[in-house]
């Protein structure tokens, strides 16, 4: 059989042969854990160096020995039946199971098959495994905020009060569903109605006609429902989070556009405020690395508010800003994480608060 050739970026063969060299090279420095697996026995018969930072194994402890010996007991059927589906040409072909660690400990991982494979007699498939961790506790934290989310409708429903409001509305249900949800990591249960009125009040004085909108209070009120799914020992942590619990905590915004499915009632505008009030201007925000416009102009306005509010707050692990060093911060990041014109409409309000505040001896 002739040997591979890269495809050029102008679409010709002619660039460079994919030489047994290369090939190794390539095959053995990927980040992702490459097994070539016998679907009879579950040998694996090659597995990439990558394999130890995975695991903290060596490739040559692995090789010769069934890849089963290396999932968890409960895990194993899953494996086997997979290779089952596929010598018979059906099933699925990506899963996620748990695969020891030399420290004895489980590591959660996602594989997934390539076709069946004939290699000198034997039915074999490439299997590509990836760390599944951030995949396993988005989706444990979606299951426990869903749990913790039709609990707190049940106790409003049980209030024996009407779904609706008599114009309509359904501000009984936002209003009690934001305190319950705001008591698990604030005390007071003030922030949620603080920046969502602060909130409204930059919305009238960058876009009047978009602060008509009787559903944008709900977004700015239910913007960080996400956080029922994220574990106390993350959300109410004493002191500085590690990165990997930075990005457990990330995930609130998506597990809070999966959980307003719940509530059909909500308008765009509130999935926007919740979805992407942790971008920023300059697209170094998350989930989605949105840049400039990109970001819808409400989840915009509510990140200034959100983050001067934070700013002014005591946490766990510092004590809060004045008004007056929360306002410099956010000039010094007009243009970068915020939007400028957003910042311009915002310091008047900023400034007035800070006044308030010097009376008042704050």
């Amino acid at each position: 059989m002739a040997t591979p050739n890269y495809i050029a970026a102008n679409g010709s063969s002619s660039a460079q042969s994919l030489t047994p060299d290369l090939f190794k090279t390539l095959v053995e420095n990927v980040t992702d854990t490459i097994f070539l697996i016998d679907l009879e026995s579950e040998e694996c018969i090659y597995v990439s160096p990558s394999v130890h930072a995975l695991l903290d194994l060596d490739a040559g402890e692995l090789i010769g020995r069934p890849l089963t010996e290396f999932v968890h007991p409960d895990d194993r059927a899953k494996v086997v039946a997979r290779s089952a589906c596929l010598r018979q040409g059906r099933g699925g072909r990506t899963i996620v199971t748990r695969m020891s660690h030399r420290e004895r400990k489980w590591v959660w991982v996602q594989s997934t098959d390539s076709p069946v494979l004939r290699l000198d007699g034997r039915s074999t498939t490439v299997v590509t495994v990836t760390n599944a961790r951030e995949r396993v506790l988005a989706e444990t934290g979606l299951r426990a905020a869903r749990i913790r989310l039709r609990r707190l409708l049940d106790q409003i429903n049980r209030r024996q009060e009407p779904v609706e409001d008599a114009d309509g509305s359904f501000d009984v249900i936002v209003e009690t569903l934001a305190a319950a949800l705001e008591l698990r990591d604030d005390e007071t249960g003030q922030h949620t109605r603080r920046v969502a009125d602060l909130a409204m009040a930059l919305t009238r004085g960058v876009d009047p006609k978009l602060a008509n909108d009787p559903e944008l209070r709900y977004g700015f009120l239910l913007h960080d429902i996400g956080k029922i799914g994220i574990p106390d020992a993350i959300l109410l942590k004493k002191g500085r989070l590690t990165a990997g619990e930075i990005r457990t905590l990330e995930m609130h915004t998506t597990l809070g556009e999966h959980l307003l499915a719940r509530l059909p009632f909500l308008s765009d505008l509130a999935h926007e405020v919740v979805a992407y009030h942790h971008e920023r201007w300059d697209g170094t925000g998350y989930p989605w690395g949105l840049s400039g416009e990109e970001i819808p102009l409400v989840a915009r306005i509510f990140a200034v508010v959100d983050a001067f509010d934070a700013m002014t707050s005591n946490r766990p692990y510092r004590d809060a800003m004045t008004a007056r060093g929360a306002i410099a911060e956010i000039e010094r990041s007009a243009g970068t994480h915020f939007d400028p014109d957003v910042v311009d409409a915002f310091l008047p309000i900023a400034r007035q608060l800070a006044n308030q505040s010097a009376r008042g001896g704050r």
